[in-house]
């Protein structure tokens, strides 16, 4: 059995309230990497109704509950390689219907960039739709192997350094927000690095979705815990990016494969079981993201969001 970790109880991360005016929404475990015998406590804030986890793992802990086995879910071979990049590319053009201004090559960042899966898509975008595809993320253990330089994208761990290259046009947090212990100071930060009218793009978990139905919620992929930090619902997010001098344009719900993988398997030891509904598992993945693409379509909701937001008016 793994050992416990040391956690530090926490106000709420985005107005401040004290745990004692917040209500309890569930108890869980880490199902996702077994990196702790710990239980956490995910508290609802009566302040501002974000979902925030209350014990929150120390500084100390973070090389624990994130191993070296913790990395983006990548090949770059095959079927699946190919999807993911026509993926992100996509992501890139959804957001870029949002730019007041076009007809110039953008500059991009991709903040929580992982291994550099997206930077990389964007880059080997045809053309001179981008000027240059830049990629952030904190972890010494997946930047180092990655840390790459060409004339169009680069990858650091540098935060400041990556801010420097900027004004960007479009920013993208696929799977990132939910992680910041700071959130607000994080946005604030990269805002002052984007040019006017410049788009967001952000991706986090939603407690909307049918496998939040479909199990206990305490098995709930989309909790991660203890390395989801917060879970947005559409008022509280809109409520963050607001108080940073963002403007929502576009919420919506996406397919969320990984959140089903994670929920199906949450618990189970069952090695057979674990393969079978995996995301590496291409049937499983097609199969999935059928079901809530057809959610979607029934306007029913996934527990994914995607919100584009804008910097200022242009």
């Amino acid at each position: 059995m793994t050992s416990r970790i040391s956690t530090i109880d926490v106000s709420c991360p985005i107005c401040g309230q004290t745990q004692s005016n917040a209500q309890r929404v569930v108890l869980t475990q880490d199902y996702a990497y077994q990196t702790c015998s710990n239980t956490f406590t995910y508290l609802r804030c009566n302040g501002c109704g974000v979902t925030y986890l209350a014990n929150q793992p120390t500084e100390s802990s973070l090389g624990i509950i994130y191993p070296n086995s913790y990395t983006a879910h990548a090949t770059n071979q095959g079927l699946l390689a190919l999807i993911r990049r026509l993926n992100f590319q996509k992501k890139f053009f959804v957001a870029r219907r949002f730019l007041c201004q076009r007809n110039r090559p953008l500059r991009v960042l991709d903040f929580g960039c992982g291994n550099g899966e997206m930077v990389r898509a964007i880059a080997e975008l045809p053309g001179k739709l981008v000027l240059s595809s830049v990629g952030y993320d904190n972890s010494d253990s997946v930047t180092r192997s990655t840390v790459e330089s060409r004339n169009s994208f680069l990858i650091s761990n540098h935060l400041d350094d990556v801010l420097a290259l900027g004004p960007f046009d479009l920013v993208f947090l696929n799977q990132v927000i939910e992680h910041l212990p700071h959130p607000i100071q994080t946005l604030s930060k990269i805002r002052s690095s984007m040019s006017p009218g410049g788009v967001i793009a952000i991706e986090t978990p939603s407690l909307s979705g049918l496998e939040f139905k479909v199990r206990s919620s305490t098995f709930w992929g989309g909790w991660h815990a203890p390395r989801h930090f917060l879970i947005f619902d559409p008022a509280t997010i809109g409520q963050l990016l607001s108080k940073v001098g963002f403007s929502v344009v576009k919420l919506s719900y996406i397919p969320s494969p990984y959140m089903w993988s994670q929920t199906l398997t949450a618990g189970r030891r069952h090695k057979l079981w674990k393969r079978a509904i995996s995301i590496t598992n291409i049937f499983f993945l097609v199969l999935i993201t059928f079901v809530d693409l057809v959610c979607i379509k029934l306007r029913v909701k996934t527990s994914n969001m995607r919100v584009i937001a804008v910097n200022s008016e242009c």
